[in-house]
């Protein structure tokens, strides 16, 4: 990474903001492997009076970490807008949409999963190219 300008103590402060990003990012790149993996189980939830009900979920779901590394990460996300929150998630909708036109299968998990991608893209493309103290600072 390079160099952060800055006074010393913003430069000491920035640093370690820039790495704690710098692990968000490796955990975002977990949670688009989670999200690509497509794989289902069947799951029989066993109900004494309505009987067996057998259901398909995703073998594979995010940790608390990776839960964590998103929401921290949000201000890179496609579609950020802090004075429009809501934005953001008009962003996967759309994406959906474009993935059911497309004829796609398991639409809004993919959509989510490129969000996921571009967030972590963004922010690794802040990493490498932000070199202002004061940039990660207010983003801390």
């Amino acid at each position: 990474m390079k160099k952060l300008t800055g006074t010393p103590k913003q430069v000491s402060w920035a640093e370690d903001i820039r790495a704690r990003y710098h692990e968000t990012a490796k955990t975002l790149r977990t949670a688009v492997e989670t999200y690509r993996d497509l794989t289902q189980v069947e799951v029989i939830d066993h109900d004494p009076i309505f009987g067996d009900e057998t259901r398909k979920e995703y073998a594979r779901t995010l940790t608390p970490a990776q839960e964590g590394a998103i929401a921290t990460a949000t201000r890179w996300a496609p579609g950020y807008d802090r004075d429009r929150p809501g934005k953001a998630g008009s962003w996967v909708i759309d994406r959906e949409r474009a993935l059911i036109a497309a004829g796609a299968d398991h639409t809004n998990r993919r959509a989510v999963g490129d969000r996921i991608e571009a967030t972590v893209t963004n922010l690794e493309a802040a990493l490498n190219t932000e070199t202002d103290a004061k940039y990660w600072i207010d983003r801390r």
